[in-house]
């Protein structure tokens, strides 16, 4: 059976993109340090020194028999006597973990150890270096969070300050603390390999802030850094990124301008065209100049970028604004017919969704979260599979698929309940030891508070979702009200000119006819939309479309 296929797919192709990168790029100094923890090594003298069940436990353990080796540095653990090996035990319980698999298990061991703090901790910089490593790798930076929470930040080896301010400031974004996440922004070394994302997060809320002219100058430094790939920073991407940022920013700029409105929404789409057809990105980019080319009167281009949306490669995204976009479009042309065919298309398509969303939120108001999370996981599992389901597949796909946030909280998840899978199957020795029993504690607890979180998250995407289609079918209707008053003082107008409706129109698509042209510049070929859609045409759509509308002199 076919599992959230839309999600998994997602996931897959993130982790093929992650393995290929890793696998052509030379090893980091982070790589290089973690495997020294690979193997225990020891002198033959102080080998000779170690009780036997020690030394078993470290042959175990240096021949990858990690359930054996886990089991037996417990056991060196709740042994008094051994008291002297307690540190490199708990570790390398901790590497265990890890190479079973068992991350989450790894990462909150490797917290315990960091909660001890650095003095005496002869471990404490190989479990930070262990547990950052482990997050950039889950994505999982709750637990790193906590930690920056609870540990002074003078007991932080210097080597880590710049990574350690960066999480932090992030940490203070996420929790909506603006000034002070600027404040640690703006402690990150020039230097540094995180320099760029904290540029990039300082110019999302300088934009935020609508401190615009603060913004373009953070982004402007982005596009001067060099385009190198460093440990952790990944400059080129961060790059990438702020192109669709500098769009955003001008567009929501010139919305707001009192003068020069449409000169600064103009800027916005060099910054949308420059956004590569192989970012994450590009579809927001194309998305939002559909709104700054409708806003400016570009209808060819508005159009044209409409039929691109609508192509069957963007068929999971949830973009029902692009018709009423299009039926507007129509409208602004007097093209009559054209606006109330895509006014019908739009409430069929989606009189039928708002109706489903407002039901279901009608009933699910007080459920609880975890029990919607399940609830419709399992609606979405039906409707790939063809089968029926309160809720219809758009609405699911933009509430579970398409938001990042709740595909973080459910790869958290499914990371979790794999893992306990994978203890239940696990040899009793190993499942049984107290750390076991704390890890299989502790994750009940946290997979419940991220399924209620994951449920509220698409309870609230939902919500406005359905806020969303009651306004633009609000517009819709607006629209077909207007329909025919303008459409008949538009009749009005021609008749003004001694000639009727269907005269009119024969001769402007005589004038059309007259004033075409298919010829293209030197070393490409006219190729004509004819249903079917390529691409890398994708983006260059261009709608070859007239005004209808009689000019009032």
């Amino acid at each position: 059976m076919r599992k959230f296929s839309l999600i998994i797919l997602a996931i897959m192709v993130s982790l093929a993109t992650l393995f290929s990168a890793v696998g052509c790029a030379p090893k980091s100094q982070r790589e290089i340090e973690l495997e020294r923890y690979e193997v225990l090594r020891m002198s033959e003298q102080k080998r000779a020194a170690l009780p036997a069940d020690v030394i078993a436990t470290v042959d175990a353990y240096n021949n990858k028999q990690y359930y054996e080796a886990a089991a037996g540095f417990s056991a060196i653990l709740d042994n008094p006597s051994y008291r002297a090996l307690h540190q490199t035990g708990r570790y390398y319980l901790t590497e265990c973990f890890d190479r079973l698999g068992m991350s989450q298990a790894a990462m909150f061991e490797l917290a315990q150890i960091l909660f001890l703090g650095s003095e005496g901790n002869i471990y404490f910089t190989a479990s930070l270096t262990k547990l950052l490593a482990l997050t950039k790798e889950t994505k999982d930076e709750s637990i790193i969070f906590n930690v920056l929470q609870t540990i002074p930040f003078d007991q932080f080896p210097l080597k880590f300050k710049n990574e350690l301010i960066y999480m932090r400031g992030k940490q203070l974004f996420y929790d909506g603390n603006y000034e002070g996440s600027l404040t640690q922004f703006a402690q990150v070394d020039e230097k540094s390999a995180f320099f760029a994302k904290s540029l990039y997060f300082s110019g999302i809320i300088q934009v935020i802030r609508k401190e615009y002219s603060a913004a373009k100058r953070t982004f402007d430094k982005i596009k001067d850094l060099p385009e190198t790939y460093s440990d952790f920073g990944e400059a080129r991407k961060v790059k990438e990124m702020s192109k669709l940022a500098l769009g955003q920013l001008f567009y929501k700029a010139g919305f707001e301008a009192k003068r020069d409105k449409y000169a600064i929404i103009s800027k916005a789409f060099d910054y949308y065209d420059d956004v590569d057809r192989e970012n994450d990105q590009w579809f927001e980019a194309l998305f939002e100049k559909t709104w700054a080319s409708a806003l400016l009167d570009h209808y060819n281009t508005a159009l044209g970028t409409i039929l691109t949306l609508n192509s069957p490669f963007f068929a999971q995204e949830f973009v029902p604004e692009t018709t009423l976009v299009e039926a507007i479009t129509w409208y602004r042309l007097c093209k009559w017919a054209e606006v109330r065919d895509t006014v019908q298309r739009f409430k069929e398509n989606y009189e039928p969704m708002a109706r489903a969303v407002a039901v279901y939120l009608g009933k699910n108001i007080k459920t609880p979260g975890a029990k919607v999370y399940d609830d419709m996981l399992a609606q979405y599992e039906r409707r790939l599979n063809d089968e029926e389901a309160e809720l219809p597949l758009p609405v699911l796909t933009a509430a579970l698929n398409n938001d990042s946030k709740f595909l973080a909280v459910y790869m958290a998840v499914e990371e979790l309940q794999r893992e306990l899978e994978l203890l239940e199957k696990a040899p009793e020795d190993f499942r049984s030891n107290k750390y076991m029993t704390r890890f299989k504690m502790q994750s009940g607890k946290k997979l419940t508070n991220l399924k209620k979180r994951g449920g509220n998250m698409a309870l609230n995407t939902m919500d406005r979702i359905g806020k969303m289609l009651k306004s633009l079918l609000g517009n819709a209707n607006a629209i077909d009200f207007e329909l025919t008053d303008s459409e008949r003082k538009h009749l009005e107008k021609i008749e003004l000119f001694g000639i009727s409706e269907a005269e009119y129109r024969a001769e402007k698509a005589a004038l059309e006819d007259e004033n075409y042209t298919g010829a293209v510049a030197d070393g490409e070929v006219y190729w004509p939309f004819i249903g079917e859609y390529w691409k890398d045409e994708l983006g260059y759509y261009y709608y070859s479309v007239s005004d209808e509308c009689v000019a009032a002199e």
